[in-house]
């Protein structure tokens, strides 16, 4: 970087009045450190401007280098697309792999079978339970579920679960959906945590006098009931 020149010492040129010769020979003096000083000032600047340009040299080499580089990235992206196109063109044909048989697999339990005909199909496991079930021709077993309810009703889908938890902080409202057909059986356990009033679904027979549920327990109960294809029947299971 360059360096600016110290300012000329002028005092060593001052003279006495009257010194006549002095006089001449200090102010040559003067002069010849004013121009020395002068000269040192252009080649002062001189050397900015060569930094100066040095330096806008650079970063436009710089800026060169970048666009060079962003064109070889782009260039290279294009490629990448272009090979992987033309690997699904030869994998599919035409077609996206979204648009392969049986279709995109966008529903939760959804899963990929076979038909009768050997073609491939999209089905779904719940839809398949529940038509088991509702159907009357094939058995399905059920897994436990726990249902933490916080509406004053309470919809048990019976097609889906067949253990229930239902929490009675407040008074709860149950009712069966889906119950089974004609000449199915089904057995419902219901674990209630609480013993807030529950309101069951109307026509249950229940055990003892067939009409009077059972009284909850201050902590928890649990209620079995059983479903013989035509009616529902309940018992008490257990409660503290």
């Amino acid at each position: 970087m360059a360096t600016a020149p110290s300012n000329p010492n002028l005092a060593q040129f001052n003279f006495a009045e009257g010194d006549t010769d002095a006089a001449i020979t200090k102010d040559n003096g003067r002069n010849a450190a004013l121009d020395l000083y002068a000269s040192q000032l252009t080649a002062f600047g001189q050397a900015i401007e060569q930094e100066q340009a040095e330096t806008i040299q650079e970063a436009q080499a710089a800026a060169n280098t970048a666009g060079e580089k962003a064109v070889e990235s782009a260039q290279s992206a294009a490629a990448a697309l272009q090979a992987r196109n033309e690997a699904q063109a030869i994998a599919v044909g035409d077609l996206a792999i979204t648009d392969l048989l049986p279709g995109p697999l966008n529903t939760v339990q959804d899963y990929v079978s076979v038909d009768v005909q050997g073609n491939l199909v999209r089905r779904n496991l719940a839809t398949d339970v529940s038509s088991q079930l509702n159907g009357g021709s094939q058995s399905a077993a059920l897994t436990r579920y726990d249902l933490a309810v916080s509406a004053t009703t309470a919809t048990l889908d019976l097609a889906q679960r067949n253990e229930y938890t239902v929490e009675a902080s407040s008074p709860r409202t149950l009712i069966f959906a889906n119950a089974p057909a004609a000449n199915r059986a089904m057995t419902v356990v219901v674990t209630i945590s609480g013993a807030s009033a529950i309101t069951w679904p109307a026509g249950i027979r229940w055990h003892g006098d067939g009409t009077t549920a059972p009284e909850l327990g201050a902590t928890w109960t649990i209620v079995v009931l059983s479903w013989d294809g035509a009616n529902w029947s309940g018992v008490l299971g257990a409660s503290a």
